[in-house]
């Protein structure tokens, strides 16, 4: 069996609304290879305001920390999530 490689997963919140996974999907793989975005949704069709980021380096992982994020005008927090 092959060695399953670690995930680095960041918690992003304070997304607005109007952003789309893709939108995300994008802007965070300027920082390093995204393996993964889990965008969770309501009941009403619209995102929950946060997601999950799943990153392949430690070195990607630190890319996003060392500086601060805004999508379309929001600033956004992110944390990791362990």
């Amino acid at each position: 069996m092959a060695p399953q490689r670690r995930l680095y997963v960041l918690f992003v919140r304070k997304l607005p609304w109007t952003v789309a996974r893709d939108e995300i999907w994008q802007y965070f793989s300027k920082f390093g290879y995204l393996k993964k975005c889990s965008l969770p949704f309501d009941e009403t069709g619209f995102h929950k305001g946060y997601c999950w980021i799943y990153l392949d380096s430690q070195s990607s992982m630190d890319n996003v920390l060392k500086n601060s994020h805004t999508l379309e005008g929001a600033q956004l927090q992110i944390l990791k999530s362990f």
